[in-house]
């Protein structure tokens, strides 16, 4: 997964926090840890390799009950991947040259 932060207010520290993400319509849960009074962290549940984002329910919980999450969502997104790299090469002579990514 990945880490995942959520700002808000009155979180406290000692008291489970959980993340929950609606995926193929089953809820995944995760725990959070409070860091501040206004941030959580937690893991997002890992998905395969996708070519166009998926958007899902996200919602917070704290001591089993749902939190004000306000209907927030939650987008994975596909990681890059690089298709190119021009020029192939350049000298080593210490001048810049500008190198193009396409993808």
């Amino acid at each position: 997964g990945v880490l995942v932060e959520v700002t808000g207010s009155g979180f406290v520290a000692g008291t489970p926090h959980t993340c929950q993400f609606l995926l193929d319509r089953r809820n995944v849960s995760s725990p959070a840890t409070a860091v501040s009074t206004t941030l959580i962290q937690c893991l997002s549940p890992s998905v395969p390799n996708m070519e166009t984002p998926l958007d899902m329910a996200f919602s917070v919980l704290w001591n089993n009950d749902t939190l004000d999450s306000k209907k927030l969502g939650f987008r994975f997104v596909g990681f890059p991947v690089v298709q190119g790299v021009v020029p192939s090469s350049i000298p080593e002579n210490g001048n810049s040259t500008l190198i193009t990514i396409s993808g």
